[in-house]
C-alpha cells in the first residue's frame, strides 16, 4: 500500500509541475522480462519462471495469470504446473500498473514414456522442476526402475544433477515407492497391482538442484531365466557371523528372486533374503530355487569354523598366517569392565613371533569398542558393555612380522574367583602404641585386591581399614583379613602387644620412631651361637614401612659392638656370633637425623635351623704340586649357620686353611673336607689328584688339552744368563690348528717371582726370558676368557744354544752432517739366535753411539761404528761414519731450507764473548706466509750440551736474543713443531752489539713529581735491532734516585737529570731534567679535601713523634667522593714503608706507630679512573 502511495504521489507531483509551468518530471519508461519466452512441461510436472522489472529501484512485485488453468495453473512465485494437454499463456503483470506485463506461451504435452533396457537420452532438469514419466504395466509383472543422476555410477552422463524418484499407480496417488535418491547399482523393484500406467516423478534433491539425468525400467517377465547362480559358491565361515549370498541370473534382466534352504539348519541358516547365519561347527549346503521357473537351481557350499571363546584370565596361544583373519569372543556382562591383554612380537614376553593389531566388536559385530590397536602387553584395552552381550576381537598380522605365534586372553576382575588369601605375618609383636601395617596378598593376583580388616580384642589392638595395626594395651588379639569380593577367603595375624622391648625368635616386633629418637631392644644370646638381625623400613622391606633407620648390635654392657650403623637388613640381615651367654642389645636410630615413621625388627637364631646338606664347589678334578687353589662351601638351607671347619685326610699331600684354601705339596691323592661348625655330623668331602709339572724338551712342541676353570704347569731347567725363548700356539695365534684360546705366565724356581705374567700370543713372537739363577722355569697355563677350553701346544728354546751365522748392519758406510743423529739397525741369523749386540765407535771425538745403536755425529772426520755380538764376541759387523760440518749461517742473511718429517738439523754461526745475538725464524707458526713447515729452535754452547734455550717458536717478530759468555761455535737445532712436521722454513742470526744506535728517547717525560713519589721512566732505542738495555743514572741523588728498571723516588724538593746511557755504546744516552715539588702537609684531625687528574699521584706529610700510634683515614667513592684511591705510607727516608697500596680506610683506619721521630709520607694514587676525582684525607693521633 505505501508503494502505490509512493507512486501515486509521483503522479501528483509530475501533474503539478505541469500546471504551473516548472521543469517537468518525466515518468521512468517501465519493462518486464521473463526467463523464459516459451516452456514445455507435462501435466504433474512443474517449472519455474522469473520476472525482473526495470529500472531496479521500481518495486519488484508481480502478478502471475494463466489464460488457462484447465492447461496450467501459475503460483505466486511464478511456479508453472502442468495440468492437462494443451497451449495455454502465462502472464506476469506489474503490481502498480497492469498496463506494464510480459507473458510465456506454455506448451503441456503428453506424459513421456521410459524407454525400456536401453538407456534413453539424457534429460535436463530446471531448478525446482518436476518432470513425469510413465509407462504400461501389467497386473502380477516385475518392472526395475534405474537412473543415472551424480550419485549414480555413470560417466556417459555430463553435467548431472542429484535427483529424488517417485513411483505411482494410475491414480498418480497410490505409490509403489516415494523419494528415493539413488538406484544406479540397486535398482528399485515393484510389483504392478493393476494393469495401466505407472507413473514416475522426478524432482531435483534439493530446490537448487539443476542439470542432467537419464532413466529406464526393465520388465524382468518378459526375459525367461535360462541359468541361476550364487556368486559366492563356497564360503568359510566363523561361529555367530553372518554373510549375504548374491544371486545371478541369465540373462541378467531374468527375475532375480528366488526361494533360499539350508540342508542343515544346525550348522548353518538362510533367511529369505539370502543372509547366511553361520551356527556350528560343520559343513552344509545353501539352496536357490528360482520363483519364476522352480526347475532353475544353485547351490553354496558353507564351511562353519568354531569361534574361539576365551575364559576369563586365561591366555589362548595361537599361530596366524599372512592375511588371516581370527576371531574369539567372550560373554561381556553390563557395567563390569574386562581388559583385553595380547602378547605378540611387539609387546610382550619376547616369546612371541607374530606382530598382531585387535579389535573388539560388540555383538552385532559391527559397532566397535576399539579398533586396530597394536600394544595391548602392559597396557590393556579396557571395555565396559552397557548391557550383557557377547564381545568379539578380532585379531589380524601386522607389518613385516604378520606370520607367526601370539597370544590373547581378557581378564574381568568381578568376575575372578579369588583362590587364597595371605598375609605377610602371621604371628607379631608390638610395642604398645606403636603402629605397624599388615600387607595381605590375594591370588590370583589379578584378582580384587581389596580387603575389610577386623580385631578380635580392639581394647589391645585395632586395624584401619589400610591394615594399619596400632598396639593399644598389652595382651593378645587376632587381625583377620577377608576379601570384599569373596568373604569365604580371609586370612589372620596373632599380635602380641607388649610395652617392653624384648624381641622374640623369628617373630616381627613393630614399633615407630620419631625424628632423632633412639630405641633399644634386646633378646637372650648364647656363646658361639649364630643370630641374624632382620630389620623392614622404607630403605629395604615390605613396603608398608616408612622410617629409614640404621641398626648397632652391642654386647650385654652396651659398649662393645658387634657391628654399627647398618642399613638394609631385610633381604641381607646382618649375622652376629655370641662371644658370651647373656642379653645383646639392638639399637635403632633414624638412618638421617631426621628419619621418622614405622619399621620392624626381629632376629632368628641360626643355630636352631637343621642343617640339610654341605656342598664343596669349585672343585679341580687335578692340580699341580706347589699350587694353590680356592674351594667354596655352601649350606642348605641358608637361613642355617654357613661356617665349616675345613681339614685334609692327607696332609703330607695336600693342606687347606681355615677358609678352604687348598696347597698342594707332593704328588698324589688328597681329600678336602668341610664339616658344619654347627652340626659335626653334617660335612662334603672332595677329592684331588695332585700331579707334578709336565717336563718340556728344549725346541719340542708339547700337546696339551685346556679344561675351562683349570690350570696347567710346565717346567724346564734354566741356566743363569742364558737367553729362553716361550712358543704357544692356540686359537689366538698360531697354526690355525688349535682350538684353545691361553695366558701363559712364567716363574722363578719359586713359584712366585714372575718373569712375565699372563700373556696371550706367543707363537709369531715369542716370549723371551733371561734368568739370573740356575734352576727350573715353571710355565703356568690359564684360560684367556672364562669358558676357554680347546687344544693348545707349548715349547721353549734356549737362544744361547743357537750359533750365530753372520751380522749385518742394514748400512755399511753413513755421510751424516756435525750434530745430527742418525739410527742404524741391524740383523742376525739366524732369527732364533740370541739377537742382541754391543755397539761401539773406533772414534768418539768424530761420532758416539748409544746402546741402540743412535749414532751422534761430534766433529768433522771419518770414524767406524762396530756392532758385536753379545753372545759370540767373534761375530760383529762394521759401518763406516764421515761426519761432515753442520751448516754455517751468515749474519743478517736468511738460510732458506726444507724440514724432513722426523728429522733434526743443526746450524751453527762464530760467537764473542758479551756480545749478543738474536735468532730468528720464518715459518708456518710466524712468518712472511711463504714458509710451510712449523718448527721448533734451540741454541746450544760449543760443546752442543749446555744450552741457551730449548725449543722456542715465533721467532720472527719476536727472535730469542743470547749473549755467550765465551767465543766459540753457537750451534742451533731445528725440528719439527709436531712429530710428522715437515716443509719449508728459514733461519737467520743477528749480531745486536754491531747495530749502531741512532737515538735514545725518554718516555713518560713528566717535569714534576710530588716528594715521595715514585715513577716508572720508560725508553726506546733506534733501530729496534740495536742493543735495547741502558743503564740508569740520578745526577743528584739527594733530591732523586732512579733504579735500574728506570723507577725514580723523589726524595726531596729540588730539580736533577736523569740519565739513560746505552750500555752498548757508553757514550750514547738521554737526560732528562724533574723537579721535586714539597708534599702537601696536613694538619691534625682535618679533612683534606683534593682531587686527581689522569691517574695522578699526590703526595702529603706530616710530623711523628716516636712511639706514639697515628691512624690515616681517607674518603673516597666507598662514601661521598669519586675517586678510587690506592694510599701508600712511607718513613721519612721515603723508601721504606708502614703499609701499600691500601684501599678502603674511611671506617677502618691505618694505624702505623713510628720508631723514630721525622715526617711521614702518605702517597695517594687513582687506580683507574682516567678523569678528575675528588677525595679527603686526613690523620689523627690516637
Amino acid at each position: 500500500m505505501i508503494q502505490f502511495l509512493k507512486y501515486l504521489f509521483t503522479i501528483s507531483i509530475i501533474l503539478l509541475s505541469s500546471c504551473t509551468q516548472i521543469t517537468r518530471l518525466e515518468l521512468p519508461v517501465i519493462s518486464i522480462t521473463l526467463s523464459s519466452k516459451s516452456i514445455e512441461i507435462y501435466p504433474q510436472s512443474i517449472k519455474e519462471l522469473t520476472a525482473i522489472i526495470s529500472p531496479a529501484s521500481e518495486p519488484q512485485e508481480i502478478i502471475w495469470k494463466s489464460d488457462n488453468t484447465a492447461i496450467a495453473t501459475v503460483s505466486e512465485k511464478g511456479l508453472v504446473t502442468g495440468v492437462s494437454e494443451g497451449q495455454t499463456i502465462i502472464r506476469a503483470v506489474f503490481k502498480y500498473d497492469e498496463s506494464k506485463s510480459a507473458q510465456c506461451s506454455v506448451t503441456v504435452a503428453k506424459t513421456p514414456d521410459i524407454k525400456a533396457i536401453e538407456w534413453p537420452p539424457e534429460t535436463t532438469l530446471s531448478k525446482g522442476e518436476t518432470i513425469w514419466y510413465s509407462f504400461q504395466a501389467e497386473t502380477g509383472k516385475t518392472y526395475s526402475i534405474r537412473w543415472n543422476d551424480k550419485s549414480g555410477n555413470s560417466n556417459s552422463v555430463t553435467n548431472l544433477t542429484d535427483i529424488v524418484v517417485s513411483a505411482y499407480k494410475s491414480d498418480k496417488i497410490t505409490p509403489y515407492f516415494e523419494d528415493i535418491d539413488s538406484a544406479y547399482i540397486v535398482p528399485q523393484t515393484i510389483i504392478s497391482s493393476e494393469d495401466g500406467l505407472i507413473y514416475i516423478k522426478i524432482t531435483g534433491y534439493r530446490i537448487s538442484d539443476a542439470g542432467n539425468f537419464s532413466l529406464r525400467f526393465i520388465c524382468h517377465d518378459d526375459y525367461p531365466i535360462e541359468t541361476l547362480s550364487i556368486i559366492e559358491n563356497n564360503i568359510t565361515l566363523m561361529e555367530e557371523f553372518s554373510i549375504k549370498l548374491t544371486i545371478s541370473t541369465t540373462p541378467i534382466e531374468a527375475i532375480q528372486s528366488c526361494i533360499w534352504s539350508s540342508d542343515n539348519k544346525s550348522i548353518a541358516t538362510v533367511s529369505t533374503t539370502g543372509l547366511i547365519t553361520a551356527i556350528s561347527a560343520g559343513s552344509t549346503i545353501i539352496r536357490a530355487i528360482s520363483t519364476a521357473n522352480s526347475s532353475k537351481l544353485a547351490q553354496c557350499f558353507i564351511t562353519v569354523l568354531p569361534i574361539n571363546h576365551l575364559s576369563n584370565n586365561e591366555w589362548h596361544d595361537n599361530s596366524i598366517e599372512s592375511d588371516e583373519v581370527q576371531w574369539y569372543s567372550f560373554e561381556g556382562k553390563a557395567g563390569r569392565t574386562s581388559s583385553i591383554y595380547w602378547n605378540d612380537d611387539y609387546e610382550g614376553d619376547n616369546t612371541k613371533t607374530c606382530s598382531v593389531r585387535v579389535s573388539a566388536y560388540k555383538s552385532n559385530k559391527i559397532d566397535t569398542y576399539f579398533t586396530n590397536e597394536n600394544y595391548g602387553y602392559r597396557t590393556p584395552q579396557k571395555i565396559t558393555p552397557p548391557v550383557n552381550e557377547k564381545i568379539y576381537l578380532k585379531v589380524q598380522g601386522y607389518g613385516s612380522n604378520s606370520i607367526g605365534t601370539f597370544a590373547i586372553k581378557f581378564l574381568c576382575q568381578e568376575d575372578l574367583s579369588i583362590t587364597s588369601l595371605t598375609i605377610n605375618d602371621q604371628k607379631l609383636t608390638l610395642i604398645k602404641a606403636s603402629t605397624h601395617t599388615l600387607k595381605p596378598t590375594i591370588f590370583p593376583s589379578e584378582a580384587i585386591q581389596n580387603v575389610s580388616w577386623t580385631s578380635s580384642n580392639t581394647s589391645v589392638a585395632t586395624v584401619s581399614d589400610a591394615g594399619v595395626v596400632t598396639g593399644i594395651a598389652n595382651g593378645t588379639a587376632i587381625i583377620k583379613a577377608t576379601s570384599t569380593q569373596d568373604n569365604t577367603k580371609s586370612a589372620e595375624c596373632i599380635i602380641s602387644v607388649k610395652s617392653d622391648f624384648t624381641l622374640e625368635n623369628t617373630i616381627w616386633t613393630a614399633n615407630s620412631l620419631q625424628n632423632d629418637e633412639v630405641q633399644w631392644y634386646s633378646f637372650e644370646g648364647i656363646a658361639g651361637k649364630t643370630y641374624s638381625i632382620y630389620t623392614n623400613d622404607n630403605l629395604q622391606g615390605d613396603t608398608t614401612k616408612t622410617a629409614n633407620i640404621e641398626v648397632s648390635a652391642y654386647k650385654s654392657d652396651k659398649i662393645n659392638s658387634y657391628f654399627n650403623n647398618k642399613a638394609y637388613g631385610y633381604s641381607s640381615p646382618e649375622r652376629i656370633i655370641a662371644s658370651e651367654n647373656g642379653k645383646i642389645f639392638l639399637k635403632i636410630d633414624g638412618y638421617w637425623s631426621h628419619s621418622s615413621g614405622t619399621f620392624a625388627i626381629k632376629y632368628l637364631c641360626n643355630n636352631e635351623i637343621p642343617i640339610e646338606s654341605v656342598n664343596i664347589t669349585k672343585i679341580p678334578s687335578t692340580t699341580f704340586e706347589s699350587t694353590t687353589y680356592q674351594l667354596q662351601c655352601s649350606i642348605t638351607p641358608l637361613l642355617a649357620v654357613q661356617i665349616v671347619t675345613w681339614s685334609s685326610l692327607n696332609e703330607s699331600i695336600a693342606t687347606v686353611s681355615d677358609n678352604g684354601l687348598v696347597t698342594a705339596l707332593t704328588p698324589g691323592t688328597a681329600v678336602i673336607r668341610a664339616t658344619s661348625t654347627n652340626d659335626p655330623l653334617q660335612y662334603a668331602d672332595c677329592s684331588t689328584t695332585i700331579t707334578p709339572p709336565i717336563s718340556l724338551t728344549s725346541n719340542e712342541w708339547t700337546d696339551g688339552t685346556f679344561i675351562t676353570g683349570e690350570v696347567s704347569w710346565y717346567s724346564f731347567d734354566g741356566i743363569s744368563g742364558k737367553t729362553y725363548s716361550i712358543y704357544w700356539n692356540d686359537d689366538n695365534d698360531g697354526d690355525n690348528k688349535k682350538t684353545a684360546d691361553i695366558y701363559v705366565s712364567a716363574y722363578k724356581s719359586d713359584k712366585i717371582d714372575s718373569y712375565f705374567y699372563k700373556k696371550a700370543y706367543g707363537y709369531k713372537s715369542p716370549r723371551t726370558i733371561t734368568p739370573s739363577e740356575n734352576g727350573k722355569i715353571y710355565l703356568k697355563v690359564e684360560g684367556y676368557w672364562s669358558d676357554s677350553s680347546g687344544t693348545f701346544a707349548i715349547k721353549y728354546l734356549c737362544n744361547n744354544d743357537i750359533p750365530i751365522e753372520s751380522i749385518d748392519i742394514v748400512t755399511n758406510s753413513l755421510i751424516i752432517r756435525e750434530c745430527i743423529t742418525s739410527q742404524l739397525e741391524y740383523s742376525i741369523t739366524p732369527l732364533i739366535a740370541i739377537q742382541t749386540v754391543n755397539w761401539s765407535s773406533l772414534n768418539e771425538s768424530i761420532a758416539t753411539v748409544s746402546d741402540i745403536g743412535l749414532v751422534t755425529a761430534q766433529y768433522p772426520g771419518t770414524t767406524v761404528i762396530r756392532a758385536t755380538s753379545t753372545n759370540d764376541p767373534l761375530k760383529y759387523s762394521d759401518c763406516s761414519i764421515t761426519v761432515t760440518p753442520s751448516t754455517s749461517l751468515t749474519t743478517n742473511v736468511w738460510f732458506d731450507d726444507t724440514l724432513i718429517s722426523g728429522k733434526i738439523q743443526w746450524y751453527s754461526f762464530d760467537a764473542i764473548a758479551g756480545k749478543t745475538y738474536s735468532i730468528y725464524l720464518n715459518d708456518k707458526n710466524q712468518g712472511d706466509n711463504s714458509k710451510t713447515a712449523t718448527i721448533y729452535v734451540s741454541a746450544f754452547k760449543s760443546d752442543k750440551i749446555d744450552s741457551y734455550f730449548t725449543n722456542q717458536y715465533y721467532a720472527y717478530n719476536y727472535p730469542e736474543k743470547i749473549t755467550p759468555s765465551e767465543n766459540g761455535k753457537i750451534y742451533l737445532q731445528v725440528k719439527g713443531y709436531y712429530s710428522n712436521s715437515s716443509g719449508t722454513f728459514a733461519i737467520k742470526y743477528l749480531c745486536n752489539s754491531d747495530i749502531p744506535i741512532e737515538s735514545i728517547q725518554i718516555k713518560n717525560n713528566k717535569s714534576t713529581i710530588p716528594e715521595s713519589i715514585k715513577h716508572l721512566f720508560e725508553y726506546t732505542i733506534t733501530p729496534e735491532n740495536a742493543i735495547q738495555t741502558v743503564i740508569w743514572s740520578s745526577l743528584d741523588e739527594s733530591i732523586a734516585i732512579v733504579s735500574n728498571d728506570g723507577v725514580v723516588t723523589a726524595l726531596s724538593p729540588g730539580t736533577t737529570m736523569i740519565r739513560a746511557t746505552s750500555t752498548n755504546e757508553p757514550l750514547n744516552y738521554v737526560e732528562h731534567s724533574i723537579t721535586i715539588t714539597p708534599s702537601i702537609a696536613l694538619t691534625v684531625n682535618e679533612w683534606t679535601d683534593d682531587t686527581l687528574i689522569n691517574r695522578e699521584n699526590k703526595s702529603y706529610s706530616f710530623d711523628v713523634v716516636a712511639g706514639k700510634t697515628y691512624s690515616i683515614y681517607w674518603n673516597d667513592w666507598y662514601n661521598t667522593k669519586t675517586a678510587h684511591l690506592y694510599v701508600s705510607a712511607y718513613k721519612s727516608n721515603k723508601i721504606d714503608s708502614y703499609f701499600d697500596r691500601q684501599s678502603y680506610g674511611y671506617t677502618s683506619p691505618r694505624k702505623i706507630t713510628p720508631s723514630e721521630n721525622g715526617k711521614i709520607f702518605l702517597e695517594v694514587q687513582e687506580s683507574w679512573a682516567n678523569y678528575e676525582v675528588t677525595f679527603a684525607i686526613k690523620y689523627t693521633e690516637n
